[in-house]
């Protein structure tokens, strides 16, 4: 990528919701300027000017801005059901992208925003903020003491009262959410899915219109089998937005609660009913801890990677993957049949 200064120069578009956690990292961050925000609806981008006491214009649209706004870069933190047209407006201008997740609502839209980037050389980034915190580093490298891994299973129980668009969305936990939890297992067992079948539904309660709740089981490329059981309208005690892991190896079996470091033990003898064990090493905190974390991690990561030339963790080409397993458990949700990926 080619700078027109000494910075990005941004142009934030979509000024709702998660906004804010990409200001918080923006307005910090010695490589990046925005320049320009950007919502259809103006009060939005007027709040997030009045917040961090930003002097720039606004406008509803990256073609409008572009008439007397210069910038490099676009950063999509808009509705999913914009995703895709973001995207080509900010490449019809030139520009590289990085996008709120799901990179797109649907895999024909996706195919064609990962291809484009690819046919003009582009970077098309998504985020996956839940793969930059430590816990989850560190549970992928105790992963690495267990053998062959065989199963993956997460909990998924939070009770989010969000409003707007989540509530009237036909599969809000499976679209909006569970992409974080499909990217995670993918991450942790460096394994892609292959095949699933989920069960999804709207329990008796529930404040959504439509499915908040499913039970998903994928099969990986790795050989390893990933169940995952999740609820949005789970009212009482509350788990981990990063959901309750437990990882099984064939020497032993690590377990994450999404919060706090891994534990694990692993098989320290041959005989008795049921195999003594021995605790696992702890690995040591992802570059000493010193890397930010979710949010700010992957934002960072980002950056640097435009900054020297190569590709993000999180670049659209792979992120897809973990698109297509969103996408493929609706399908099987929706037929009641396993769905090949």
């Amino acid at each position: 990528m080619s700078l027109t200064s000494d910075k990005f120069r941004i142009a934030q578009v979509g000024c709702g919701g998660i906004c804010p956690a990409w200001m918080d990292v923006w307005t910090k961050h010695p490589d990046v300027e925005v320049v320009v925000l950007i919502d259809i609806i103006p009060e939005h981008a007027e709040q997030i000017r009045d917040r961090y006491r930003l002097d720039m214009p606004i406008f509803t649209t990256l073609t409008e801005a572009r008439k007397t706004v210069d910038f490099d870069l676009v950063c999509d933190t808009a509705t999913p059901d914009a995703h895709a047209a973001i995207f080509h407006e900010a490449l019809d201008l030139g520009c590289n992208v990085l996008s709120e997740k799901p990179l797109a609502e649907n895999m024909e839209d996706a195919r064609q925003m990962v291809e484009r980037a690819a046919r003009e050389t582009k970077t098309f980034a998504v985020m996956q903020n839940r793969r930059y915190l430590n816990t989850i580093r560190a549970t992928r490298d105790m992963i690495k003491q267990i053998g062959p891994v065989g199963y993956a299973g997460t909990d998924f129980f939070i009770g989010a009262h969000f409003g707007g668009f989540r509530d009237i969305m036909a599969y809000p936990l499976l679209l909006d959410m569970a992409i974080h939890t499909f990217d995670q297992v993918r991450f942790l067992l460096q394994a892609d899915a292959v095949a699933v079948y989920c069960k999804s539904f709207n329990p008796q309660g529930s404040w959504y219109q439509g499915d908040a709740c499913a039970v998903a089981i994928f099969e990986m490329d790795n050989g390893a089998v990933f169940c995952y059981r999740g609820s949005w309208c789970a009212d009482g005690p509350q788990g981990s937005w990063q959901g309750i892991w437990r990882i099984q190896g064939d020497k032993g079996a690590v377990e994450w609660d999404g919060e706090n470091l891994p534990q694990g033990s692993i098989v320290d003898a041959d005989e008795g009913f049921i195999r003594p064990t021995r605790p696992l090493e702890q690995p040591p905190l992802w570059e000493n801890g010193t890397h930010p974390e979710a949010h700010a991690g992957c934002l960072t990561h980002m950056i640097a990677a435009l900054k020297a030339g190569h590709e993000p963790e999180t670049i659209g080409h792979d992120n897809i993957k973990s698109l297509a397993m969103v996408l493929a458990a609706i399908e099987s949700a929706e037929s009641g049949q396993r769905v090949l990926l």
